[in-house]
């Protein structure tokens, strides 16, 4: 299965390898989506697009009708994987908090991603082929501002972490991205 992925920056879907023309170095987002992939006993093919990429596709007015915030680049993505060929997809963005919303207030956390989780929806036109995959907090710290060692340390999180916690103890976002990608999985095998 060809799955098209793509993520806000280096720390969730990695980074060209600048050193290796045509390599990418991988982040977290790619570890996942292998093993959960092989849990469900599919064999993947990860196809990376870059960022920067689907910032240079300019869309029509008729394909911003009605969308906005993070529709706009999941829509953009969605755009590109088709012109790749590609017809499964996972955008990956954080759900940050709003401004005035607090970090620990759990109905503002499930509010903002439900918010974020449909515009990206909207903007991959609902197609059940694409999902969103949205953590509720944005990964930002002066401890983890060294990106080079910080990839490395979280892919291992990503490759070692027992997933069922995972799903248990971020069961707003990480439950849902899961269950979404499991069905996109089976929906292959039809």
């Amino acid at each position: 299965m060809n799955i098209g992925v793509t993520g806000e920056g280096p720390t969730d879907y990695g980074k060209a390898d600048y050193g290796n023309p045509g390599k990418w170095i991988e982040g977290p987002i790619q570890v996942y989506l292998r093993r959960i992939a092989v849990d469900n006993n599919v064999k993947l093919n990860l196809e990376v697009i870059d960022r920067a990429e689907i910032q240079k596709i300019k869309l029509q007015r008729r394909q911003l009708n009605g969308i906005s915030g993070k529709a706009i680049p999941a829509r953009k993505f969605y755009i590109k994987c088709k012109e790749n060929k590609i017809d499964h997809g996972v955008y990956y963005c954080d759900a940050d908090r709003a401004a005035g919303e607090s970090n620990s207030n759990i109905h503002q956390l499930e509010k903002r991603h439900n918010e974020i989780y449909d515009e990206v929806k909207v903007g991959m036109y609902d197609d059940n082929n694409f999902i969103p995959a949205i953590p509720c907090r944005m990964i930002e710290n002066w401890m983890l501002a060294d990106e080079n060692n910080i990839r490395e340390l979280f892919c291992e999180i990503a490759e070692t972490q027992n997933l069922e916690k995972v799903r248990e103890n971020c069961g707003i976002s990480f439950e849902r991205f899961y269950d979404d990608y499991v069905k996109l999985l089976e929906n292959s095998r039809i």
